[in-house]
């Protein structure tokens, strides 16, 4: 996905560590989840992918929890912000799915 990081255009990924464990079908990812680890990565143009952080999958948690755990893109750090052809219509979908649950 790519963003604007100040003055920079970045590409954000995650890559599976290792490569095999790629979530290729989420409803088989899903009951194998916990314990995933993946790499969060970032390229900028024409250049390649650099290791920034990495992220571990932990276990589900509580059902009375999961309405409060919301993925929205645009929930950055100053200075960051999602760009690209299709953010407009992703900024009105994720709009309207918080407004759907609520929020």
């Amino acid at each position: 996905m790519p963003y604007r990081v100040v003055d920079r255009l970045l590409m954000v990924g995650l890559e599976a560590i290792p490569r095999s464990r790629s979530p290729h079908r989420l409803d088989r990812f899903a009951a194998r989840a916990p314990g995933c680890e993946f790499e969060l990565v970032t390229a900028g143009l024409a250049k390649g992918w650099n290791r920034i952080g990495a992220l571990r999958i932990g276990p589900r948690i509580d059902d009375a929890e999961i309405n409060d755990v919301r993925f929205n893109p645009w929930n950055t750090a100053p200075g960051v912000t999602p760009v690209g052809p299709l953010q407009k219509a992703r900024a009105e979908a994720y709009a309207g799915s918080q407004k759907g649950w609520g929020g």
